[in-house]
Formats: C-alpha cells, structure tokens, sequence
C-alpha cells in the first residue's frame, strides 16, 4: 500500500513490467502527481485500487503495448484512467467513480478515461486504442464517462493524428 506520498503513488518508467494488487491512496500534493504513472511498452497494470488521489488515478502516457485491466479507480482529483501518446493500448474491466473531485477546469477533459493525443510532454497520437467492458460512473465535476479528443489545439503534425480508438461495451452512468 502506498499511502500519502507527497509525490505519485507508484512508478514505472521501463519496460516489460507488471504492476499488480497495489493499493494507491491519497498520494500527491498537486494535481501533476498521480496514483499510478506509466512511461513505458509492455507493461500491465491490473488488480489496482488508485484511490483519492490529488491528479490522474492511472496516468500511461507515451508507452506502447499497456493493459490496465481490472483495477478500481475511485474519487481521484483529475481523470481516472488518461491515455496519452500512447500506441497499441487496451482499458480493460476497470471500475471508475467519481473521479474529478478537483476544481471545475477545462471540460475538454474532465473525463472517468481519456485517450488523447498531446501536443506538451508527449508529441503524437493515441494508435490502435481499445476502451472495454468498464463500468464509469460520474462525478461531481466530471464531464463525460469516456473522452477522445485533442484537449490542447491543433496538431504538432498532421501526419501522426489519433487513430483506430474503439470504445467497446462499457457501462457509463452519471
């Protein structure tokens, strides 16, 4: 269990690896500080709980190959699952409630799972995304069970634009 940290919960900046059966709870002091942070390709991240945390529950940015599957993401300040930059990634089974306890900011992206692609951190589009069998519901400040978009303005590159997202058979209520 990794509880108030005054930075992210847990993270993982490689390849190749799980993170499984962790409990996640009120970790960071900004909203830049997540439950759990993934940069990497060939990861797996499933049986979590990221909980009450002050930014994203589960943050995979610029990584290829990630499961998240089966975790429970629960009344984190920001997005509960957020997918950036990413290519050949499933979001799989999870359970997501209430997340975007933080201020009312951009709608664009107050959102239970976000795919997007980012023109910061992160140049390029979302590839080969699929959004599965989660069961999302709403919170007081979150705008939409599922997002995809470009939250941030026009594309660095029209040549590396988000592609091939399929949400599938999930379960969205306020």
């Amino acid at each position: 269990k990794v509880k108030g940290s005054g930075y992210n919960g847990i993270v993982v900046q490689t390849n190749n690896g799980i993170v499984s059966n962790n409990i996640c709870d009120d970790n960071g002091t900004g909203t830049g500080h997540q439950g759990i942070l993934i940069n990497g390709h060939y990861i797996t991240v499933d049986g979590n709980s990221s909980i009450n945390n002050k930014g994203v529950g589960i943050d995979v940015g610029d990584s290829k190959f990630v499961t998240v599957t089966n975790n429970i993401v629960n009344s984190n300040a920001q997005i509960g699952i957020e997918i950036n930059s990413c290519e050949s990634c499933v979001v799989d089974g999870n359970i997501l409630r209430n997340n975007w306890t933080g201020a009312d900011s951009d709608a664009k992206i107050r959102a239970g799972i976000l795919v997007q692609e980012d023109t910061g951190q992160f140049i390029g589009g979302c590839k080969d995304i699929t959004v599965s069998n989660n069961d999302v519901k709403g919170g007081t400040n979150q705008a939409y069970g599922i997002s995809v978009l470009n939250p941030y303005g026009p594309r660095v590159s029209e040549t590396d634009p988000t592609d091939r997202v399929s949400i599938i058979g999930n379960s969205i209520t306020g």
